[in-house]
């Protein structure tokens, strides 16, 4: 898709480069003596403030440095070794060395975590953590993974594809977060932590990345210290263009010319940070995205050619149903990257996000008093035939608009030091204003389309806290609780076709919930080995089941808050002055009113269950020499239904819950004879079995097991001024799929990709 469009995406980002160069430049900044940076309030700032010294002093590639980041997943700063719980973070360098665009690149990297682009739209992740998620975009489905960008929360599926923009790190946190971070983290959270500006130094970063499917990702960075050692502000833009690999079809079998499931995103972000006493820190941002990256596409099956098999019905009783229950079905165009078009324009979908928060931390001495205040919104639409097969078939032809709009205030006070009693308590505020025009097709080609016309407010209410009791060196007990209400309201409104003045129904209707989630921790330090132990619970605020009902019944429709309770326990530990890294924990889960997501004749429906889920995870690093780093992972879990869904007679496993999976990889990095800078290379394997795609544990949305090949190479120069990187991921070019609806589509992933990177700092 190299035409105006794409031309106009990088006219945009060029402006916006330079720009921010010509005020970057006016002046050389003053650094401190000695180079060191004044103290900071703000734990975010004094992290990223170790974890450039460590980038600066190593001699290993950027992956061997991830498991000494200092991270603030307990919102207090730590190594990452030193956190007594299952988080793994990746560092800004290793996402630039792997070529990452979005979260997506990190499937496989962390025991137990995957993230799909949504089915139906291209800014919406689909994230499972310990076989825990949920994959509706609808705006009556709040998720179960917490998603947060530098602790502003992001409270819907859609714009939760957040674009890797000069990230300082990503750090996830598997397991309930139900104290420090509360409301619909159920599964586990993810942490964006973008890079502040530097206080001292004037600099600036251009990074480029063609690829095959006419990939071009541009993205700068402008660093301008404005009073140094005292302000200073920081320009980030990026625009990602890449053409789809699914090829669409029309209604009479012809090739459109236009391929699903490309990329076509530009992000804006300025930052500002004010440190004007050693006391006081003032941090702020603001971030703009568009994205215009067409049809997401599914591809068709042919489940009606193997016709119907005796078999439960949804009432439990002997009937006839879809073959496809038992065994798998062809696919419509005998190739799994094609597609029928549909009857929407290819460029209908569209999404454009804002953002802006303020972070401000008092350093009060024996404490630090810290303030976030965060507003975001949105409009999206997706466009989808979602049986993506032409007329004379079945049509579910689906079309949504949402207008999203929330606002967050929390306050936090937290222990400074390291004495024998310290603390965090906070209070958290919520508002959510959402609105969505859904429109139906469901039938044949000629069906009138019906509307659901909902609005939807939220507003959530939190007070929590933790104690860390440490009675003798090494040993910290942890008793945190977090109490919360929530309120929603929901105005909804049908009408019997698009031209509809008058609805057809309307209702009306309110929920309030108040729950309550324990934390309990023990862990021991004996230096090399950390091991811990701890109960946590969660839950995920109750709502409205049908996303888009067609009659009254479907309309008042609700399903109950979701609780989880989770036992754990793990060792981390690092051997042979950091030559070694293992870390494992096992854990056991129940769920309560699990909330999972089906299509039942074209609504999109939330069933609920409740479920057990055991695991274990192990994490390792290898150093045997300089410049050498081996790596992996390895990930088992094991789930049942305690009560199945209701009207899923064959539902025995959660979907997206594969039994096995794990990477082993490695990384070189070395100079060569006298030449300055340094070579690197790698590579690693990431395998996944076999796992179920939809609720109802249908053979035909059983994906098959699969392998995955990525590699690199490369040149850095010497002080990191300019680096070049070829790479690839999915080398062996594997068919696979992820995602799927009804016995009727499937969620085929990207095939084979090449990438090269250049890289130019100033």
């Amino acid at each position: 898709m190299g035409g105006p469009r794409t031309r106009g995406r990088f006219a945009a980002f060029t402006a916006f480069t330079a720009i921010a160069a010509a005020l970057a430049f006016p002046a050389p900044a003053l650094a401190f003596e000695d180079g060191a940076q004044p103290p900071t309030a703000d734990p975010e700032v004094a992290a990223q403030e170790n974890n450039d010294a460590v980038a600066d002093q190593a001699t290993a590639s950027p992956a061997a440095q991830d498991d000494v980041l200092v991270v603030t997943a307990r919102r207090r700063n730590e190594t990452l070794q030193d956190v007594p719980g299952a988080v793994t973070a990746v560092g800004g360098e290793s996402l630039d060395t792997l070529a990452v665009t979005d979260l997506r690149a990190l499937s496989g990297r962390i025991p137990n975590f995957s993230v799909e682009q949504g089915t139906t739209s291209s800014s919406a992740s689909q994230i499972f953590l310990r076989g825990i998620g949920i994959d509706n975009t609808g705006f009556n489905t709040d998720p179960n993974v917490g998603v947060y960008i530098d602790d502003i929360f992001v409270g819907r599926l859609i714009g939760s594809m957040v674009s890797a923009v000069d990230l300082e790190r990503i750090e996830v946190l598997r397991g309930p977060q139900g104290t420090l971070y509360g409301r619909n983290s159920t599964a586990g959270a993810v942490k964006y932590v973008t890079r502040r500006p530097d206080l001292n130094d004037t600099s600036a970063r251009l990074v480029a990345t063609v690829g095959n499917f006419n990939r071009r990702t541009l993205r700068g960075t402008v660093n301008v210290p404005l009073i140094p050692g005292e302000l200073a502000v920081m320009f980030n833009a990026q625009t990602h263009t890449e053409d789809g690999y699914i090829t669409l079809f029309d209604a009479t079998g012809n090739d459109t010319g236009l391929q699903g499931n490309g990329r076509d995103v530009l992000d804006a972000r300025v930052s500002v940070l004010w440190q004007p006493t050693e006391e006081l820190s003032v941090y702020l941002t603001g971030d703009l995205t568009r994205n215009r990256s067409g049809l997401q596409s599914l591809t068709p099956t042919n489940c009606a050619a193997l016709g119907t098999r005796p078999g439960l019905t949804a009432n439990g009783t002997i009937g006839q149903i879809s073959a496809g229950q038992f065994e798998r079905c062809p696919l419509f165009y005998n190739n799994p990257y094609a597609s029928f078009i549909g009857p929407f324009p290819y460029d209908d979908p569209r999404f454009d996000s804002r953002g802006a928060s303020a972070s401000i931390s008092y350093d009060l001495g024996f404490a630090t008093l810290r303030s976030i205040t965060g507003a975001r919104g949105f409009n999206d639409v997706f466009a989808s035939p979602l049986f993506a097969k032409p007329p004379p078939n079945v049509q579910v032809n689906l079309r949504n608009e949402l207008q999203q709009s929330s606002f967050q205030q929390e306050l936090q006070l937290a222990s400074s030091g390291d004495s024998w009693l310290g603390y965090i308590a906070g209070l958290f505020y919520y508002h959510e204003d959402i609105r969505s025009i859904y429109q139906s097709q469901v039938g044949a080609a000629t069906t009138i389309p019906y509307i659901n016309d909902d609005r939807q407010l939220t507003d959530a209410y939190a007070a929590y806290g933790e104690l860390y009791i440490r009675p003798v060196e090494g040993l910290e007990l942890t008793v945190g609780g977090r109490m919360s209400w929530d309120e929603k309201q929901v105005e909804r409104l049908l009408f019997s076709s698009p031209t509809a003045t008058t609805p057809s129904l309307t209702y009306s209707d309110d929920i309030s919930e108040s729950h309550f989630t324990p934390r309990l921790g023990i862990s021991y330090d004996t230096g090399p080995v950390l091991f811990y132990a701890t109960y946590s619970e969660g839950y995920r605020a109750p709502g409205w089941a049908n996303a888009n009902p067609a009659n009254l019944v479907g309309m008042q429709l609700e399903f109950g808050i979701e609780t989880e309770s989770s036992y754990e326990v793990g060792v981390r530990s690092q051997w042979f002055d950091r030559m070694l890294t293992l870390n494992a924990s096992a854990f056991s889960a129940e769920y309560n009113n699990l909330g999972a997501t089906l299509t039942a004749g074209g609504q999109t429906i939330v069933v609920t269950s409740d479920a057990r889920i055991q695991g274990l995870e192990l994490e390792g690093n290898l150093r045997p020499m300089q410049g050498l780093n081996i790596f992996g992972n390895l990930a088992l879990l094991e789930d049942e239904y305690i009560n199945p869904p209701q009207g899923q007679p064959y539902a025995m496993r959660l979907k997206h819950a594969p039994r096995t999976t794990w990477l082993l990889g490695a990384d070189y990095e070395t100079a060569v004879g006298a030449m300055p800078g340094r070579f690197f290379i790698g590579g690693d394997v990431n395998y996944v079995s076999s796992a179920f795609r939809n609720v109802a544990n249908t053979i035909d949305q059983q994906s098959d097991a699969y392998t995955l090949v990525s590699a690199r190479i490369g040149y850095r120069a010497e002080g990191d001024r300019w680096s070049l990187t070829l790479g690839g991921t999915n080398l062996t070019d594997e068919v696979y799929w992820l995602l799927g609806t009804q016995n009727q589509a499937r969620s085929y992933q990207a095939p084979r990709r090449v990438f090269l990177t250049a890289e130019v700092r100033f």
